[in-house]
């Protein structure tokens, strides 16, 4: 049986981003809906002078 997930690992070893603690753009907030509409989720891991980590996963797909 073929797993029927998607996942997407996205890595730079830039600047990072700043994090903003309750505050999300809207560029971040409809990447999640629609993720949130293919049952997906997006983690996103930053750290300043290290770089940044989008994990997006996708359960599920036919």
């Amino acid at each position: 049986m073929l797993n029927d997930d998607i996942h997407i690992i996205y890595e730079n070893n830039g600047i990072g981003v700043k994090p903003c603690v309750g505050k999300e753009g809207i560029g971040l907030k409809s990447i999640r809906s629609r993720l949130e509409k293919l049952n997906g989720k997006l983690v996103i891991d930053s750290v300043l002078n290290r770089g940044t980590i989008l994990d997006i996963e996708i359960r599920g797909v036919k």
